[in-house]
């Protein structure tokens, strides 16, 4: 549908080259979501771990009676189309982690397959680690914004100059948590600390030292999953802010000053030379 060269608005622009593409605002968000947790390998895992997670207990009935023991809420799978959705399957998770630490743990005393006991082991490896919970906290932080900025977007009553100031604010908060990287840290190392799991990088083989796992994940994944939402959000909502810019004066012309009105009528004009006569500015300065 979307394609430049062969899709829908290709064929569109051949008749019409002042046509404006620009898709779904709920959909374009969810898009950028993907891109971000797929920015970076270590995102990857952790989403894969949740999920892991879910089917593990969901695969059983007794499995599933065993979490009911330990979680006060019920876990959920993460969502394909939706990702603004998955705020779902990470809440639980991040809010109940020791509970599904202990949960995880007595599933070891069932009769598991052998899948199913390499699955548990992996997982329980994952969520023992410090950069599992700087995970949970930033994710959380992350997918509450873009959650919330979705719902206001899809209201029946939300119109484009609302979905632009929420994109615009929704960028600003992001830039935020990126100057706050400090503070998440901390917050996560005293979870770490509360639920008996060393607050410490993991180090390995490419990554010897705790400093050196501490820098990766600083700028190799904390900063590149900043980095992915908001170059998604700039770039991905582009058509909106020029929709906005050309088409608001229509809306706004109270709010203008008459120069300021003026100079967007003639630019909307311009734009729009074959359908829209120059009369326009003066008919627009009329209707104020």
């Amino acid at each position: 549908m979307a394609g430049k060269y062969k899709g829908v608005q290709a064929v569109l622009l051949e008749h019409n080259s002042n046509c404006i593409f620009s898709s779904c605002g709920n959909h374009t968000l969810n898009l950028v979501s993907v891109d971000c947790a797929e920015s970076c390998k270590e995102a990857i895992t952790y989403f894969g771990t949740v999920q892991q997670m879910y089917n593990l207990f969901s695969s059983s009935p007794q499995r599933w009676e065993i979490l009911k023991k330990y979680l006060l809420v019920s876990l959920h799978g993460m969502s394909k189309t939706r990702w603004s959705a998955r705020i779902d399957g990470v809440q639980p998770v991040a809010q109940y982690l020791n509970s599904a630490r202990k949960a995880l743990n007595e599933l070891e005393s069932l009769n598991l397959t052998a899948q199913a006991g390499m699955e548990l082991q992996s997982i329980q490896k994952h969520m023992s680690k410090f950069e599992c919970i700087l995970m949970l906290s930033l994710w959380m932080k992350l997918l509450t914004m873009i959650h919330q900025t979705n719902l206001v977007i899809e209201a029946h009553n939300a119109t484009l100059d609302v979905e632009r100031d929420n994109i615009e604010s929704l960028i600003n908060d992001i830039q935020q948590i990126c100057e706050q990287r400090d503070a998440i840290l901390t917050e996560s190392k005293l979870v770490a600390q509360n639920i008996g799991i060393s607050s410490e990088f993991s180090a390995n083989r490419n990554l010897p030292t705790e400093s050196d796992a501490e820098q990766h994940s600083r700028v190799n994944v904390f900063l590149v999953i900043i980095d992915s939402i908001q170059s998604g959000l700039t770039h991905r909502f582009e058509s909106l802010q020029l929709i906005c810019t050309l088409f608001r004066f229509l809306w706004q012309f109270n709010r203008l000053s008459n120069e300021d009105l003026l100079s967007a009528a003639e630019q909307f004009q311009q734009q729009y030379n074959k359908e829209i006569s120059k009369d326009l500015s003066d008919e627009t300065f009329f209707l104020k």
